[in-house]
C-alpha cells in the first residue's frame, strides 16, 4: 500500500510541463502550456497545462487531471505503473515498489524467444552498417531513406557472406530455439539461415516486442517478401505493423489508417502519416477487431486499388460495421499502392485521397459496378443485393436516404423503386424479383408539374400535413423525427430530413421559402405537384385536417400494413410448412398492431 504522502509529494515535485512534454509537444503561452489535446481529435489546441496549480484541462473535451492521471491514460497503464514511471522521472524511489513483481503476460518460452529476436536483429543492423550491407544502404538510400529513417525502422541486412547460424552456434545459442523462431531452417540435415541477401525489417508488438522478421529482396529475386513462418510468436492473424510506434498519433487523433504493406507504412511516415499500421497482407481478423474496439477509434481502410483491393476494402469494412466500429474507406483510384506514389513524387494526390473518405456504403455503391456487370439481369440483382448489405448496416436515416440517392444515380432507377427493393430485402424475403435495369436514361430537364394517377388518399394527406407542419414550426420535430420511418415516399422522407437538420443547425428557418426551395431543389421529390401546395401564396389555404399524432398514426399504420402484405406473399411463395407456420405467426403479430394503431386514432 502506497501511502497517501508519497502520492501527494510525488505529484508535488513532479514537473508538470516537464512530463507531459516528454509525451507530446508543449507551447507556453502567458502562465499555461498549450497542446492539441492528445484524448479527442483536437483541430486547434485546447488542451492546457498549469504547473503551477500541477492540473492540466482540455476545454474542448473535458478531460482534466494531475499528472498520475497523463500518464496512466496517456500510457494506457495501471495506477502503480503510472507511479513507477514518474517517481522515475523525478529519481524518487517509492521503497513500497522497490520488490514490486509485476506478472508477465508472456510465459517463459515466449521471453526466451523475444530475447532471441532482440539479438537477431543486432546481428542484422551491425551487417547491414558493415562492408558487407553497403549495397543495401545504396538501394535504402535510393528509395528515399536516410540514416536517421534506417535507425528509426531498424532495418537490418541478411547476408549470404555473414551466416546468421553460425554466429549465433559460436555463442551457444540452443538450435531448437532458433528453429522455434523462425530464424533458421533445415534441408537435408543441415541447418540454414531463414533469411539471406534479404533487407530485414522487425515485425513487433503493441509492447514493441519482436514477433518475427520480414525479409525484402533489392533485386529480381523471388519472393519479393518472405516473412517469418507461423510460429509461438509470429500469428499471420495477429500481426499489426508500427503499432507499437503509431499509438501516440492514433491516441491523438482518435483514428487508425490500415494499410496492406509495411513499407507503404514507412513511405507514409515519410510525409508526415503518423498513424498508420500494415496488416502485412492478411485479411482483417478477431484481433485486429479487438484491437480497434479497445482502441475506442475510427478506422481508415486504405488498401490498393486494384480489383484485389477494392474486394478487401468492402469485405473489411463489412466486418469493422457488423463489429459496431466506426469506418471509412480511402478511395484509392490510382491503382498504385501508397509507397509507389510516395515515391513517384505524388504526395499531393496521397493527401487528397487521405483527406477524402467515404463512408462504406458510398464506396459500394461506386465500386461494386466494377466486380459485376450491371448489363446482365441477375448481376444487376447482384449488384443491389451486395449495397443493399452495406445499407443494412447504416443507423443514420440520413445517410440511408443519401445513399439510396446515390443508387438511384448509378441505376436509374426512382428511390421509390429502390426504397421498396430494399424493404424486401431488410424483410429477408427469398425469391423477391428485384428491378432489372431500366432501358430509359434519365434526362436532366426540368421535371413538369404532374398531378396524381390516383385520388389522394389518407397516407397522401397525412404525408402533407407532417410535411406542412414542420416547413411552417419546429414545434412538432422531435416527434415527426421519432416517426420519419413510417413515410412511404422515400424522396418526401429525404426532404424531411433535410428540415430537420436544417433547424438544428440552423440552415433552415420556420416558412423561409428561399431556405425551403434550396431543400426541395436538391431532392428528386415532386415539390411542383398541385397536390402538395407548395407555393407562398398557397400557404394560406394550408390546414391540418387531423392532428399530427393522427397523421403520424396513419403513416405507421401503412408501413405496417405494407409488411403484412409481404409475409402474406411469402405465405404463399413458400411450400415449406414450418417457414409457413413462422411467417403466419409474425404476420398475425402485424395485423394486430395495425388494429392497435387504429383503435389508437379513433
Amino acid at each position: 500500500m502506497i501511502p497517501q504522502e508519497t502520492i501527494a509529494h510525488i505529484i508535488e515535485e513532479a514537473d508538470l510541463a516537464e512530463i507531459i512534454g516528454d509525451y507530446i509537444p508543449l507551447q507556453k503561452k502567458g502562465q499555461n502550456y498549450w497542446a492539441l489535446c492528445p484524448f479527442h481529435d483536437d483541430k486547434s489546441p485546447s488542451f492546457s497545462v498549469n504547473s503551477e496549480k500541477r492540473i492540466y484541462k482540455c476545454f474542448s473535451c473535458g478531460v482534466q487531471g494531475n499528472i498520475i492521471d497523463f500518464v496512466k491514460n496517456y500510457t494506457h497503464s495501471e495506477f502503480l505503473t503510472a507511479l513507477e514511471i514518474i517517481s522515475t522521472k523525478i529519481d524518487f524511489p517509492i521503497p513500497e515498489l522497490k520488490n514490486r513483481v509485476v506478472n508477465s503476460k508472456y510465459s517463459s518460452e515466449e521471453e526466451k524467444l523475444f530475447s532471441l529476436n532482440e539479438k537477431a536483429l543486432q546481428f542484422y543492423q551491425v551487417v547491414l552498417a558493415s562492408q558487407e550491407g553497403l549495397a543495401a544502404q545504396e538501394y535504402l538510400t535510393k528509395r528515399g531513406f536516410n540514416q536517421e529513417e534506417m535507425m528509426y525502422w531498424e532495418i537490418g541486412w541478411a547476408s549470404s557472406k555473414i551466416s546468421f547460424y553460425k554466429t549465433m552456434l559460436s555463442q551457444n545459442e540452443d538450435l531448437e530455439l532458433l528453429r522455434s523462431a523462425g530464424l533458421v531452417t533445415l534441408k537435408d540435415g543441415q541447418v540454414f539461415d531463414y533469411f539471406v541477401n534479404r533487407l530485414v525489417f522487425p515485425i513487433k508488438n503493441q509492447d514493441g516486442k519482436i514477433l518475427g522478421f520480414s525479409g525484402r529482396t533489392i533485386n529480381e529475386q523471388t519472393p519479393k517478401y518472405l516473412n517469418t513462418r507461423e510460429t509461438k510468436l509470429f500469428k499471420k492473424s495477429q500481426l499489426a505493423f508500427n503499432l507499437d510506434m503509431a499509438l501516440p498519433s492514433i491516441t491523438i487523433s482518435k483514428k487508425i489508417l490500415v494499410l496492406e504493406g509495411f513499407m507503404d507504412v514507412m513511405s507514409l511516415h515519410q510525409i508526415g502519416v503518423k498513424n498508420a499500421i500494415a496488416l502485412m497482407g492478411t485479411n482483417l481478423s478477431e484481433f485486429h477487431l479487438q484491437l480497434f474496439k479497445k482502441l475506442k477509434v475510427e478506422v481508415l481502410l486504405f488498401l490498393d486499388g486494384d480489383l484485389p483491393g477494392v474486394k478487401a476494402s468492402l469485405t473489411s469494412a463489412k466486418k469493422l460495421l457488423n463489429y459496431h466500429l466506426p469506418v471509412q474507406i480511402i478511395d484509392n483510384e490510382t491503382k498504385l499502392d501508397p509507397d509507389d506514389l510516395v515515391h513517384q513524387g505524388q504526395s499531393e494526390t496521397l493527401w487528397t485521397m487521405l483527406n477524402n473518405p467515404q463512408i462504406p456504403l458510398f464506396y459500394a455503391i461506386e465500386k461494386i459496378p466494377q466486380l459485376v456487370n450491371l448489363q446482365k439481369p441477375e448481376l444487376f440483382r447482384e449488384y443491389l443485393n451486395r449495397v443493399f448489405d452495406f445499407l443494412l448496416l447504416v443507423t443514420e436515416p440520413v445517410l440511408k436516404a443519401q445513399g439510396l440517392q446515390k443508387l438511384s444515380q448509378k441505376t436509374n432507377l426512382t428511390t421509390s423503386v429502390l426504397g421498396e427493393s430494399y424493404e424486401k430485402f431488410r424483410n429477408n424475403l427469398s425469391g423477391q424479383e428485384l428491378p432489372r435495369p431500366p432501358v430509359v436514361t434519365i434526362t436532366t430537364t426540368k421535371r413538369k408539374p404532374k398531378t396524381f394517377d390516383k385520388q389522394p388518399d389518407a397516407y397522401d394527406y397525412s404525408q402533407r400535413d407532417i410535411l406542412q407542419s414542420l416547413i411552417s414550426s419546429p414545434r412538432h420535430l422531435e416527434k415527426i423525427a421519432r416517426h420519419l420511418g413510417g413515410a412511404p415516399n422515400p424522396d418526401l422522407y429525404i426532404v424531411l430530413q433535410e428540415l430537420i437538420n436544417g433547424y438544428q443547425n440552423g440552415t433552415y428557418h420556420a416558412n423561409n421559402w428561399e431556405e425551403l426551395m434550396a431543400i426541395l431543389q436538391l431532392s428528386n421529390f415532386d415539390y411542383q405537384n398541385p397536390f402538395w401546395q407548395l407555393e407562398p401564396h398557397l400557404q394560406a389555404n394550408w390546414h391540418v385536417r387531423s392532428n399530427l399524432d393522427s397523421a403520424i398514426l396513419t403513416l405507421q399504420e401503412h408501413h405496417l400494413i405494407a409488411k403484412e402484405k409481404l409475409y402474406a406473399q411469402q405465405i404463399r411463395e413458400t411450400d415449406v410448412v414450418e417457414v409457413q407456420k413462422k411467417f403466419l405467426k409474425v404476420k398475425e403479430e402485424i395485423h394486430q398492431e395495425i388494429i392497435d394503431l387504429r383503435k389508437k386514432r379513433q
